[in-house]
């Protein structure tokens, strides 16, 4: 098995990447559908902006290309977008022309200290966004 995915490695990567554009359809209507609704969000009643909102609006406007409007809603998400989108051309170049640059870079990208880097940017994201529910909370 393993030297078969060995030899068909391109194979299988040209079709993960053909698999992303039914995910992105798929974000893309669920995002319409979520902004579609006249509710409001309760989390907006309280001042606050929720998670699942942001990424909302985040998924749409990336969905539409508008990448400064995904950078405002949800700074975190279009962090980690970038890091996935890294991490793709990085397989891409490691795999298609056997590069070595890349390879290294998946490396340091995915380390401990890396990952741990990305953890704590996600909590202060999460405690600086919604700083009025802390104050509510914290009364």
């Amino acid at each position: 098995m393993k030297y078969w995915i060995k030899k068909h490695r391109k194979w299988i990567l040209a079709v993960a990447h053909l698999l992303v554009i039914p995910i992105i359809l798929f974000f893309r209507c669920l995002s319409d559908n979520m902004l579609s609704t006249d509710r409001v969000c309760s989390w907006r009643r309280i001042g606050a902006l929720c998670p699942t909102c942001g990424g909302t609006h985040f998924v749409y406007a990336l969905s539409n290309g508008d990448l400064l409007a995904a950078l405002k809603y949800n700074a975190f998400l279009f962090l980690l977008t970038v890091f996935f989108v890294l991490t793709l051309v990085f397989i891409d170049l490691a795999v298609w022309f056997d590069l070595s640059f890349p390879k290294k870079a998946l490396k340091k990208m995915y380390s401990i200290p890396t990952l741990i880097i990305l953890g704590v940017i996600m909590i202060l994201f999460l405690i600086l966004r919604n700083w009025r529910i802390w104050i509510l909370l914290f009364q």
